[in-house]
């Protein structure tokens, strides 16, 4: 079964390759025409997105069109509208000594990709990386995920009815194809998920010197500095972990409160919990469930490390986790050294900027960093002093909306970046070009050198 799972896999790869020869994907024409069958189709599964999404995550009509359609349509109307300029040549600069002659970039497309989505958003963090490929001219072989079914044939429709499989072919998550899927040398792999599964797609996309994008996770932090708009500051995080109850790569993983308005910022934490839910948690249709039982009985393991404030009740079989705050929490806990990945909201105080910064530093690089202050020194700091991927002042989760702005990791966070412009040249090979005039040439690097060598140190001083 495996092997024979190997050699379609195999097989879909070749037929895409010599599709790609043909050229067919290349042009401006091809690749507007085919993104717009991908926003027609988009628009004819919308109510099915919407009710996929919800059988699969409990996810509300709201976070769906928010975080998964509308942010595709964006990605898409962006990419539409800037294809053509991005596509073309890019005349560079020639120095003197290399005169005369004229030097430019191509964009040639990278050739057949794969594109490896998570579970957590399916349409979005799958169909994002696709625009971007497609745009860039090339073929894609994508995987979806095995924990989200309904979402996930949904998503196999929408691709199936925009693309002939020689130019994107769907691919069903399973553990047999988890282990072939890495099998073909592909021209670029994306992938889109936890850092050790991240490091085993490295490790073979390196073993066929494959190029690859890395979208990981890690531990994101909120810094909440005393001069902070403390009642708004809640306010913000509260929505940005509740997102799909937690369930995001971006959400604040865990806040660093000044330990001087510490018990406030908890009181607040608490009330901004009941006015974004209500009372009765879980029969608001406001809020997300969890994936599966797995991922449950991980997040119940996590409360016995430390005191909990706010929440603390679930029910495995509903797949449902009430939203959380720990306290006193030990930095060298489970909850602090690895992502929560849920609905759980370790709060930590901090004496000043520098016991901040190292207990941040005490995790590898992190995907996001969150610093509510409005004291420009203390915001420009921390920004400057702590690696991360990206981020928001005041704020969070909204850096990932502008498709002006990467959206990438760094170090255990993830490699390389996309969105708008970024996607585009994530999936372009850039080309470099000079030409030469034929008929007349400077005699300067001909032998025997040592007649110019004089002129040429001073050229190329």
């Amino acid at each position: 079964m495996q092997e024979q799972l190997t050699q379609q896999i195999h097989g879909i790869v070749n037929a895409q390759r010599r599709f790609f020869r043909t050229g067919a994907t290349r042009t401006y024409h091809a690749r507007l025409k085919a993104l717009r069958r991908l926003q027609t189709q988009l628009l004819t599964n919308e109510k099915n997105i919407v009710e996929a999404l919800h059988k699969d995550l409990g996810r509300p009509e709201f976070e769906s069109y928010v975080a998964e359609i509308g942010f595709v349509k964006s990605e898409l109307r962006y990419n539409l509208s800037h294809l053509k300029r991005w596509m073309k040549p890019e005349r560079r600069t020639t120095p003197l000594v290399l005169q005369p002659a004229r030097s430019w970039i191509l964009k040639e497309p990278r050739g057949v990709v794969l594109v490896i989505g998570p579970w957590n958003y399916p349409l979005q963090l799958l169909i994002a990386p696709v625009i971007a490929a497609i745009a860039a001219g090339n073929t894609v072989v994508l995987k979806t995920s095995e924990f989200v079914p309904h979402t996930s044939r949904v998503i196999k429709t929408i691709l199936t009815s925009a693309f002939t499989p020689e130019w994107v072919a769907v691919l069903d998550g399973s553990d047999e194809m988890n282990e072939s899927i890495m099998e073909p040398r592909y021209d670029h792999v994306f992938f889109t998920g936890g850092s050790r599964v991240g490091k085993i797609i490295a490790e073979k996309a390196a073993s066929k010197l494959t190029p690859c994008t890395l979208e990981l996770g890690g531990k994101s932090p909120a810094i909440v500095c005393s001069d902070a708009h403390l009642e708004e500051s809640a306010k913000r995080i509260v929505w940005g972990k509740l997102l799909n109850a937690g369930q995001t790569c971006i959400a604040p993983d865990y806040v660093l409160v000044e330990h001087t308005v510490e018990k406030k910022f908890l009181q607040l934490l608490a009330l901004e919990f009941n006015k974004q839910l209500g009372a009765d948690v879980k029969g608001s249709s406001d809020y997300s469930r969890i994936v599966d039982r797995r991922h449950m009985q991980r997040l119940v393991g996590l409360l016995a490390e430390g005191h909990v404030v706010v929440g603390g009740n679930y029910d495995v079989d509903a797949r449902f986790f009430e939203p959380t705050v720990l306290t006193q929490v030990p930095l060298d806990s489970t909850v602090m050294r690895e992502e929560i990945f849920g609905p759980i909201l370790p709060v930590i105080p901090f004496h000043d900027l520098a016991d901040a910064k190292q207990i941040v530093e005490r995790s590898p690089n992190p995907l996001a960093l969150y610093v509510f202050t409005r004291n420009r020194h203390t915001e420009t700091r921390l920004l400057n002093e702590i690696p991360f991927g990206g981020g928001t002042v005041n704020d969070t989760l909204i850096h990932i909306a502008n498709p002006g702005l990467p959206f990438g990791g760094i170090g255990d966070s993830g490699k390389g970046a996309y969105h708008g412009r970024f996607g585009f040249d994530a999936f372009t090979h850039h080309k470099a070009v000079m030409k030469k005039p034929s008929g007349w040439d400077l005699p300067l690097r001909y032998r025997p050198y040592r007649r110019f060598l004089w002129l040429i140190r001073l050229l190329m001083r």
